[in-house]
């Protein structure tokens, strides 16, 4: 049992550790299960994606070639026809993403993006019904909005014509 102050507070001396437990970042605490610091997990799990994307820096620079590349070959091939400057594109963008994905960064961007699908899949979406109501309240609040602001515009202006003289 931990001793406290006649008032109920807790007492103030740091150094008698009843209870008291830092909020740095980084702390372990033998009476937790586990690790408290979650800056350290960090820097392990980079730290061991890093050696799970061998040569990251130069799958980058094979993306910037490519996108390059389609660039200068769509300005030189210019006389061809569109479509096959267009299928072109779609060939080496599709390359470009293919080998962007294969990167650290473009295998966080794939997994956000199927994350995202996962969520969209838990959205309760409005029936038909309740979209047409909604719709229709959303337009005649703007058409009442509008004549309101014509009847202020036609007051201010009949008001502003009579200070004038006109």
């Amino acid at each position: 049992m931990k001793a406290s102050s006649s008032i109920g507070r807790a007492s103030v001396s740091k150094t008698e550790s009843w209870g008291f437990e830092s909020l740095l970042a980084c702390q372990n605490n033998e009476n937790r299960t586990g690790s408290v610091c979650k800056y350290q997990d960090i820097i392990v799990s980079v730290k061991s994606s890093d050696n799970a994307y061998p040569l990251n820096w130069l799958r980058w620079l094979v993306v910037i070639a490519i996108v390059a590349g389609g660039i200068v070959a769509n300005s030189i091939y210019g006389d061809l026809p569109l479509i096959y400057r267009v299928l072109g594109m779609l060939v080496l963008a599709a390359a470009a993403l293919f080998v962007a994905v294969s990167t650290q960064q473009g295998a966080a961007v794939w997994d956000v993006i199927k994350e995202s699908q996962t969520e969209v899949r838990k959205v309760v979406w409005p029936t038909r019904q309740e979209t047409n109501q909604t719709a229709l309240i959303v337009v005649v609040l703007t058409i009442l909005m509008a004549i309101i602001l014509w009847l202020l515009d036609s007051l201010l202006g009949w008001v502003a014509s009579l200070i004038i003289g006109y």
